[in-house]
């Protein structure tokens, strides 16, 4: 099904990438999925999805590298793929369902203190920052997440 998930995620059809992406943030709640996620071909396109101008597209597959970010063994494939260097990009969004979950998925790589160095690299304080003076409280909680794994 993943191989499936894959070709569907590189389509230019919308409709296609927000229901690859719906699919896989789903997929992602499962703890037995994560790293199959990860260590599989759709984390490529799906780090590619999280891209898109598209706000669905973009909080779906948001959503689904934070729930795979869960899990810390996914954390190298994910670093591989520069998913921080984008969801530190991400976190700057002006649309709040895309830096809200950006921001989630961010504190949870920090779980990894490997990842503190990268975040750093990428300019990540200077987003975080901005998601700190936020009014949305989901946004300040993340914030604070990272704040203390930072420590």
């Amino acid at each position: 099904m993943l191989k499936a998930l894959a070709v569907a995620g590189r389509s230019t059809d919308i409709e296609i990438q927000r229901e690859t992406a719906a699919c896989l943030c789903n997929l992602a709640l499962s703890d037995e999925n994560k790293l199959l996620i990860a260590q599989s071909d759709v984390l490529t396109p799906l780090v590619s999805l999280a891209q898109s101008p598209d706000i669905e597209v973009s909080r779906q597959a948001c959503g689904a590298l934070a729930n795979i970010a869960e899990d810390v063994e996914a954390h190298p494939n994910m670093v591989y793929e520069q998913s921080m260097h984008f969801l530190v990009f991400l976190m700057r969004s002006r649309h709040l369902d895309v830096h809200r979950e950006a921001t989630r998925a961010v504190a949870n790589l920090l779980s990894s203190r490997e990842n503190h160095a990268v975040f750093l690299e990428e300019d990540g304080l200077k987003s975080l920052f901005r998601i700190a003076k936020s009014l949305d409280a989901e946004c300040e909680y993340h914030a604070a997440l990272c704040f203390r794994k930072l420590r």
